[in-house]
Parts: C-alpha cells; structure tokens; sequence
C-alpha cells in the first residue's frame, strides 16, 4: 500500500459519492455585478490545486476537493495514514458557506455509511471536520480530517532451510 494509492481510493470514493453534485460557477459581468452562468461539477484534485493556466480563471478550479496525506503510523499488525481533505468553494454572493456544508455533509454521510473504501482501507474514528469562521471571500474553504486504518504488507521468511522453533524449556516437559 502506498499513500498514492490511498489518494487515488478516496478520490474514486468521492467521485462516486458527490459525482452527481452540481454546482453554480459564477463569472462577472461589469463591476462587482455577478451571476451563476451554469452548473459544474465538483472536481477532485491530489494534493494541491493545477498550476493556474493562463487560458483558465481562477473560477474555473472550484469548487473542488483537494486530497492530501498528513501523517501516517506503523504498528504491529496494521497502519494508520492521517488524510485532510480541503473542500473549497468560490462563492461572490457570500453563500460559499452553504456550498460547502452541503460538499462536507454529503462527504460525511457518504463515510458513515461506507467505513471501507477500496476493499482495503477503513475509517478510524473521530471524522474531524471545520468550516473556518474567517474566509479569504470569494474563496470558501473547510477541511475534513480523516484517519485510516490501512493494510500492512505480510513480512516474508528468510529463504533458507534453516528451521525456526521454539525452545520449551526441560522444566515445562517434566511438569507435564
């Protein structure tokens, strides 16, 4: 398991649970004058955002949900990989708020009734989620924190033909 491949699960995962969510994109017209020009919707990206092209606006990025990796641990037996997942909205009109509640609810509800995705990674509670109360408008921006408990790959024998045993010490034989 790589953390790529945990990206890629939870991008699947999510094109499946907000696949059919559209979205007003919004351009301007003169000053300060703005209307939704038609419906888009949501696109997924790892870890960071496109370059910007100079073809594209700024508009045409959102709204979105940018998958990253932010911490993992090894134990015995299976690993846990720390995932954020940043919901980003663009909203002049000031309701980017409700844009991503619904983004976020969906993502939540979605998880809650999942718990595994790929067959091979599951959720660990607590699902952490925040909508900052202070927002770079017209961006909107909340993040969902998720922990993964993830497969571990089985370690190998040596090749030899060496045997491995246990040594029972005499004094456990003679008890019995």
């Amino acid at each position: 398991m790589t953390t790529n491949e945990l990206i890629d699960a939870i991008i699947a995962f999510l094109t499946d649970a907000l696949g059919d969510l559209r979205l007003e994109r919004q351009a301007h017209i003169g000053h300060n004058a703005v209307v939704a020009d038609t419906l888009v919707p949501v696109k997924f990206y790892a870890e960071d955002l496109p370059d910007k092209d100079e073809d594209r606006e700024l508009v045409d990025y959102y709204p979105a949900v940018l998958v990253r990796t932010i911490e993992g641990r090894d134990e015995e037996g299976e690993g846990t990989v720390t995932t954020k997942l940043t919901f980003l909205a663009f909203d002049l009109n000031k309701n980017g708020r409700v844009v991503l509640k619904n983004m976020m609810q969906r993502t939540r509800d979605a998880l809650n009734v999942t718990r595994t995705i790929a067959g091979r990674y599951t959720l660990k509670w607590p699902l952490d989620w925040v909508i900052y109360e202070e927002q770079p408008i017209p961006e909107w921006v909340g993040e969902m924190v998720i922990h993964w408990t993830v497969p571990k790959p089985i370690p190998e024998l040596p090749e030899s033909d060496d045997i491995w045993y246990l040594k029972v010490s005499e004094d456990v034989i003679d008890e019995q």
